[in-house]
């Protein structure tokens, strides 16, 4: 992404309300003569003329560029993001234990949902969330659930 110091920049006045808040709108010219108008979640500059800033046009309309404008790291260099097939500028991927954690509360639920609201031992409820959460795991359909051991 390119690296300029900014040459203007105007809040337009124009906002939009988004899921993450709203985004205030900014034109922007850069010293190296591009302009874009780029949206900050708020309504005070937070770059003047003669900063130096990254930027990046994602797209071009009849309007002009639009796009991203924020700080470089502190040694001039700007932070990678990791490529993603999903959303690029909001990834981050979670670790294997976080996603089995996350499995697994969605099979006990699963299976006290399955119970329909009778009460029965909790282990029954812990070995069908269990069969459940190998099925998610491998995809391998089981013969029958294991029973958990009650180790009292």
């Amino acid at each position: 992404m390119p690296i300029s110091k900014v040459k203007s920049v105007k809040l337009t006045g124009n906002t939009w309300d988004g899921p993450n808040g709203t985004l205030h709108y900014y034109d922007y010219e850069m010293e190296d003569g591009t302009k874009i108008n780029a949206g900050h979640q708020t309504n005070n500059y937070l770059f003047n003329a003669g900063d130096e800033v990254e930027y990046h046009v994602r797209k071009t309309t009849q309007y002009g560029n639009k796009g991203s404008v924020k700080k470089p790291d502190q040694e001039g260099e700007y932070q990678q993001r990791p490529q993603s097939n999903s959303s690029p500028s909001r990834s981050f991927q979670k670790s294997d234990e976080v996603n089995d954690q996350i499995i697994r509360q969605s099979c006990l639920k699963a299976s006290i949902e399955y119970h329909g609201g009778v009460i029965v031992e909790p282990i029954k409820i812990a070995g069908l969330a269990q069969y459940f959460f190998e099925y998610c795991k491998t995809g391998e359909v089981k013969p029958q659930a294991k029973e958990v051991k009650n180790e009292e």
